[in-house]
C-alpha cells in the first residue's frame, strides 16, 4: 500500500477522534505498562530546536525545557489521550492514537520526529516527520496529535528554540 494512501487513512481516522473517544474521556484506566513499539527512531536534535518534557495541566500541556515552559491549550479528549500515552495506560478499548501507532507499525512507517514549530493567529502548529523505506514525509498536524503519538512511541517532543524563547514562560 502506498504511503500516501496510508497517510490519508490516518488523517481521516484522526478527524473522527473526538467522536470515537468521547464516551471514555472521563474514565481513568488502571496502570498497565506496554512495551514501546519499534516505529520510533530517537532523533538527533537539530540546531534551532530543543527537546521538551511534556507536563499535563488541567486545560492543556506544558512543554518544558530548561527554565522555559510553553503552555498549549488542548481539548479534554486530547489531554486524556496524552495522559494515557504518558503513563502507558490501557483501557478496554484502544484510543485513536493507539490505533494510529499500530497502523504505522504494521505498514513499517517510522516516526522520525514530533515537532511544534510555529504560532500563527494564536494557534500552534506541529509537524510529524515520517519515513517508509526511502520515502520521507512531513505532515502538518495539531501539536496535541504529535505529542500523543510521541509519548506512545517514546519519542521526544521537539520545540523550535525561537518559539520557546518568545512565547515560553519563565519557570526558574
Amino acid at each position: 500500500m502506498k504511503l500516501e494512501t496510508v497517510l490519508a487513512v490516518l488523517v481521516a481516522i484522526l478527524a473522527f477522534q473526538a467522536a470515537l473517544n468521547f464516551w471514555i474521556w472521563l474514565k481513568i484506566p488502571g496502570w498497565s505498562p506496554e512495551s514501546l513499539p519499534r516505529t520510533a527512531i530517537s532523533p538527533e536534535i537539530p540546531e534551532g530546536w530543543v527537546r521538551a518534557r511534556v507536563e499535563l495541566q488541567p486545560d492543556g500541556v506544558l512543554l518544558v525545557s530548561d527554565c522555559k515552559a510553553l503552555p498549549i491549550s488542548i481539548s479534554e479528549e486530547q489531554l486524556y489521550s496524552i495522559q494515557r500515552g504518558l503513563y502507558h495506560q490501557t483501557g478496554f478499548r484502544p484510543l485513536t492514537h493507539d490505533m494510529v501507532r499500530d497502523i504505522l507499525e504494521f505498514f513499517g512507517i517510522q516516526v522520525l520526529a514530533a515537532r511544534v514549530d510555529r504560532l500563527e493567529n494564536q494557534t500552534f502548529y506541529g509537524r510529524l516527520v515520517l519515513r517508509q523505506g526511502d520515502k520521507k514525509l512531513s505532515l502538518d498536524v495539531r501539536p496535541s496529535d504529535a505529542i500523543a503519538l510521541a509519548v506512545r512511541l517514546g519519542l521526544p517532543v521537539l520545540v523550535k528554540s525561537e518559539l520557546l524563547e518568545t512565547y515560553g514562560e519563565d519557570i526558574c
